[in-house]
């Protein structure tokens, strides 16, 4: 009788305990326990199942290499996304600075919103026009750097810690899994390619060429013979939401993924492409359920999705042990 595949793992997992403990030396926490910064809930359980399966090749659901495709979602999925996205927290500081120093500004949009601390108008109509404006003719690198120092020496406003320091410790240790299980693991989100190379720089472990985002207009240019990419005043279509996901995600791998995560509508399209082909594939879903150590607000529509396609569910309330690194 072939043994379930949960119950080798655990047997596995009680080896490497016992010879760790045996024979005098430790292993690397993340070789004993590898999401140590989960409970072990099926939700743990189910991940670790999937990746054995597509990781050995006399399973049926053994997926080749070339083939082990991960997809994350940024904000909201592997770091916080609340009390608004990072993205047009930095574009709204750049916009209270170019009022300060020029007050005329403060009665035009956006800038106006920004000062106002007016967050509607972003989701009327200006998400564009809020994220691109104060930037125009700013070069890529200048608007890298920018975001970095801000996300980097400023505080959030609940957690009182830097907002580059709010990834969530369970998702980067999945992320960190499946790379050392021979997954190339992407980054795709709603943010400007550009912005999300700046939120990971020097917080986890993923390629510049491994992040999908939205895609900013530029010039290239030589500046006293050095190349530089001068920002321009609006995205290319699509944006990296909804079927945009998939789309970019065909035009820059050029293979669909087999694992994916998120958690808003505007991931559902991804995490369907996860089971577009014959390989065995994963999709999961955070939900955000804990308003004592992060927020509470689940995604209705999504949950539903997820029953309906059978994804996984994480719970961070009950599945994850710890929430921030």
């Amino acid at each position: 009788m072939k043994r379930p595949s949960h119950v080798i793992l655990t047997v596995s997992i009680f080896i490497l305990v016992s010879v760790n403990t045996a024979w005098g030396f430790r292993l690397p926490e993340h070789v004993i326990n590898p999401l140590a910064s989960w409970n072990n809930t099926p939700a743990k359980l189910a991940i670790l199942d999937y990746v054995q399966r597509a990781t050995s090749p006399s399973d049926p659901g053994f997926v080749p290499i070339e083939e082990r495709i991960a997809v994350f979602d940024m904000d909201g999925t592997i770091l916080c996304e609340k009390p608004m996205y990072f993205q047009i927290v930095v574009s709204q500081e750049r916009l209270r600075e170019q009022a300060a120093a020029d007050p005329s500004l403060a009665l035009k949009q956006p800038w106006k919103s920004a000062v106002e601390h007016d967050d509607a108008y972003v989701f009327a109509g200006n998400y564009e026009e809020v994220t691109v404006t104060p930037f125009i003719g700013a070069t890529q690198a200048n608007y890298i750097d920018y975001s970095k120092q801000f996300l980097r020496n400023t505080i959030h406003p609940r957690f009182n810690r830097p907002y580059a320091a709010l990834f969530y410790k369970p998702m980067i240790e999945l992320m960190s899994l499946l790379a050392e299980k021979q997954f190339a693991v992407y980054v795709v989100s709603g943010s400007q390619t550009a912005f999300v190379r700046a939120v990971l720089d020097g917080r986890v472990n993923i390629e510049p060429e491994r992040a999908i985002g939205s895609k900013m207009a530029m010039e290239f240019r030589l500046d006293h013979g050095r190349p530089v990419f001068v920002r321009s005043d609006h995205y290319w279509d699509p944006l990296n939401l909804d079927a945009g996901k998939p789309e970019n995600i065909w035009e820059q791998i050029g293979r669909g993924p087999v694992f994916a995560a998120g958690n808003t509508m505007g991931d559902y399209e991804m995490l369907q492409f996860a089971g577009h082909g014959n390989r065995a594939s994963f999709a999961m879903i955070v939900n955000h359920d804990d308003p004592i150590r992060e927020y509470d607000y689940p995604n209705q529509e999504l949950l539903g999705k997820a029953a309906a396609n059978g994804w996984l569910v994480v719970s961070m309330r009950s599945d994850f042990r710890l929430i921030f690194e």
